[in-house]
């Protein structure tokens, strides 16, 4: 019974803290980045795009404002996402230009909503 109550508790913190990161990093959690440029990048070029997005996220004056957010396990969480990130980016920019940029910001909101701890 406990461990279903810590259960419960650690979900509730969970949903606060991306929650809490969401809207502390509504400017931050952006690829600044169009298909149109996207599908120019090499490989590698995509990875430290992706890299620099997380960086720029992680280390971000309003992230530091708040506490309660594990920044280095979030940025952690999201490194270990790079390549299907990548993907996710690539599929919805194969879609033409009916993908925009609003399309691939959601999509980066959506890894950090998962990782947020």
């Amino acid at each position: 019974m406990e461990k279903d109550v810590t259960s419960g508790t650690r979900s509730a913190t969970s949903v606060c803290v991306a929650l809490a990161l969401a809207l502390a990093f509504p400017a931050a959690a952006q690829v600044h980045l169009e298909c149109s440029s996207w599908r120019r990048l090499s490989q590698d070029q995509k990875l430290q795009t992706i890299d620099r997005t997380i960086e720029d996220l992680i280390s971000g004056s309003r992230g530091r404002e708040y506490t309660s957010i594990n920044r280095t396990e979030t940025g952690r969480c999201l490194e270990s996402h790079r390549n299907r990130m990548v993907d996710d980016f690539d599929e919805l920019c194969s879609r033409g230009t009916r993908a925009d940029l609003q399309a691939l910001d959601r999509t980066f909101r959506s890894y950090v909503w998962s990782c947020a701890r």
